[in-house]
């Protein structure tokens, strides 16, 4: 954790390091700034300074306790688990130790992230103080986690122990309350940091603080602030996955995996959206613009260096840990359409551990299913934060358009204004019948109207391209987010599941994972797994026609899907009727006539072929087969036993999901069939299906 403290000061750069000299200066100190006599403002700088550190110190002690004691409540507390901290005066908290803020992050770490809030809060006036302090914040949290060895679930998921596998959910939702609460609050609070001198949104003009226009940046200072922000704004997307991906493992009960999914939706949702949105105002706001280069010169840097290395220190040699963009890999579940196999690994190790280690089992089905529908609805939010982006660039490119035009404007002004002037000087020599004089004012008029015209035109075309550039890369990105949302939002979940051929070449959680999701569907009412449901013929690439028309049948009897979703080519639907044609035909060899054989009860007649188009549930259709059937030219007679057993097997393919239940309720079992049966209902339900 002292590590994490120093790598932070050199990513928050010297105004940072200049608040904190005035925070801990003494009264008088005024040389920071060369001899300005700014000793008034230092003063109430000061004060701000030490108000914002001893709230986050307040908060820091309470979220510490807090911790304390849901762990010791929740019976999960190690032997040498700490006593809370005791506060005599909050007007002079002690300062947390190293092992203290660790301990927070080995826990519950969104309880360090949520102290964001406080110092936002009593920040106002000293933003680029405030905002360090939350950077800071931020990293020791990212940077703790970057060790794979730090994930430990067994203390991240704390509360989740105890929960037996047929617990209610209310009884859940009791153990999940402080994880909800915490996901919540960081939903609500986690923004998009500030840049430069660019005031946070819905800051206070008049509480800025002068001082900072004294503080010199240079470009390279900016970048590597912008990388950083960058690193922040990555990796807490890349955290907040992880940490559900963690705590939806450490479960055995099937509520509480899904209460958990519910829960990080809306976090998953904010960072995926502060995420895309920080990646667009690269090219949208002028400050981000402005270190472009030195941005892109870090970036390469960067990404050259190993991710841990060896350097030299006083007494040998040491293990420097480089802080950059693709460190995030080894922390993150990389959630791509194209996994690296580098980027694959994590998802692997937890597919191993967590699903295939007991591949036939309800529970790793469920897993499975959270997991991928997460996968989906991160796509989703994604493609919501890229619309989000295209907006934003229409609206940049209408702006950066206006501006065009008026800066022509002021010029044309410039140049009118000009031309006058030449104008009042060619009249003048005129006067003085100075007519050489005159020639040569003229002539430099005519030159300097064709610049202007020139420049003119040249800068409206540049207006113009710009905007076309931009509105085109608005275009592109439409199309691409909108055909995702159409027809990809499985791709991320597809590349998970195609890990899941080579893990497992038995197939045996494959075997029984679809009608895992064909019960769930038939079952569970949730909205949540719509988007999911829809998506599931791009996420399985190794479902059977026979598996894809099962699926589309059982989705549409739960809701009304679009032409485009869940589409069957021609050849898989003929392959499925070839399935059931082939099944007919063995039945027909081995029965002759079997389906021309008619039940007649009443005034209902209807031959075998009839009834297997009715969509009959299987029990009702096996009491069906249990009476008599006539053969052309023969007595009534009951079809053998295996021939009904091979056409109910039939029924189950052409109807996976019926919806005809004939059976009298309210008639005893016991009775003879023909009385159990509702032969009305039948008779309708036959002239319906004709």
């Amino acid at each position: 954790m002292a590590q994490l403290n120093k790598e932070s000061y050199g990513w928050l750069g010297s105004n940072f390091l200049h608040y904190n000299k005035i925070r801990t200066a003494q009264k008088g100190q005024s040389h920071f700034f060369e001899g300005a006599q700014l000793e008034e403002q230092m003063e109430a700088t000061r004060s701000a300074l030490t108000f914002v550190t001893r709230a986050l110190s307040n908060n820091l002690i309470l979220a510490y306790n807090s911790l304390i004691d849901s762990v010791k409540n929740a019976g999960q507390a190690p032997p040498d688990w700490p006593s809370r901290i005791d506060v005599p005066d909050r007007n002079n908290p002690p300062n947390l130790t190293n092992e203290q803020d660790a301990l927070i992050i080995a826990w519950m770490p969104l309880k360090f992230f949520n102290l964001s809030r406080t110092v936002r809060e009593k920040g106002k006036g000293i933003e680029t103080y405030a905002d360090g302090v939350i950077k800071k914040l931020y990293f020791k949290v990212l940077g703790y986690y970057c060790d794979p060895s730090h994930w430990d679930p067994n203390r991240m998921g704390y509360f989740l122990n105890g929960i037996p596998e047929d617990a209610t959910l209310p009884d859940i939702n009791a153990k999940l309350s402080t994880l909800k609460s915490e996901v919540e609050a960081f939903a609500a609070s986690y923004q998009m940091l500030r840049f430069g001198k660019t005031p946070r949104a819905g800051a206070d003009p008049s509480a800025a603080n002068t001082l900072e226009d004294m503080f010199e940046v240079s470009k390279e200072e900016m970048a590597m602030d912008l990388y950083f922000q960058n690193f922040l704004v990555s990796g807490m997307d890349a955290f907040i996955f992880r940490y559900y991906m963690t705590l939806v493992s450490y479960t055995q009960n099937s509520r509480a995996i899904r209460a958990i999914s519910q829960i990080f939706e809306s976090a998953l949702s904010r960072t995926t959206n502060i995420r895309i949105t920080f990646q667009s105002s690269l090219s949208m706001e002028r400050e981000k613009i402005r270190v472009r280069k030195e941005y892109q010169e870090l970036f390469q840097k960067l990404a050259e260096l190993p991710m841990v290395e060896e350097v030299p220190v006083k007494g040998g040699m040491a293990r420097k840990i480089n802080y950059s963009l693709k460190l995030l890999d080894v922390m993150a579940f990389p959630r791509s359409s194209a996994l690296t196999p580098r980027q694959a690994q994590p998802w692997k190790e937890w597919l191993t551990t967590h699903v295939l280690s007991n591949p036939e089992s309800p529970h790793s089905y469920a897993l499975l299913v959270e997991a991928m529908n997460m996968l989906v609805h991160s796509t989703q939010f994604d493609v919501e934060g890229k619309l989000q982006v295209v907006r934003a660039l229409r609206e940049f490119a209408d702006m950066q358009e206006k501006q065009g035009n008026r800066q022509m404007s002021l010029m044309r002004q410039k140049f009118a204004a000009d031309k006058t002037k030449k104008q009042r000087e060619v009249s003048k020599f005129k006067r003085m019948e100075q007519s050489q004089v005159v020639d040569t004012v003229k002539e430099e008029m005519e030159t300097a109207e064709y610049d202007a015209k020139m420049e003119l035109e040249k800068m409206g075309l540049m207006i113009a391209q710009r905007k076309e550039s931009q509105l085109k890369r608005a275009a592109e990105l439409e199309a691409s987010a909108l055909k995702d949302g159409q027809q990809n939002l499985g791709k991320n979940a597809a590349s998970v599941y195609q890990l899941i051929s080579g893990l497992d070449p038995e197939n045996k959680l494959r075997i029984g994972y679809v009608g895992h999701l064909l019960r769930q569907i038939q079952n569970d009412n949730d909205m949540q797994y719509l988007n999911f449901y829809k998506h599931l013929f791009g996420m399985m690439h190794d479902l059977s026609p026979t598996e894809k028309v099962v699926l589309r049948k059982a989705v549409e009897s739960k809701i009304s899907l679009q032409p485009d979703e869940m589409v069957l080519s021609q050849e898989e639907i003929a392959q499925f009727q070839n399935q059931v044609n082939t099944a007919i035909t063995e039945l027909n060899m081995e029965m002759p006539g079997i389906l021309d054989q008619k039940m007649i009860q009443g005034q209902v007649r209807a031959s075998v072929e009839q009834l297997l188009k009715v969509g009959l549930t299987g029990t009702s259709f096996r009491l069906l087969l249990m009476l008599p059937f006539n053969a052309p030219n023969k007595p009534p007679a009951k079809i053998p036993p295996a021939i009904a057993q091979k056409l109910l097997r039939v029924n189950q393919l052409m109807n996976p999901f019926p919806v005809e239940d004939i059976i009298f309720t309210n008639v005893d079992p016991a009775q003879p069939v023909i009385k159990r049966l509702n032969f009305n209902r039948l008779s309708k339900s036959l002239g319906a299906s004709a």
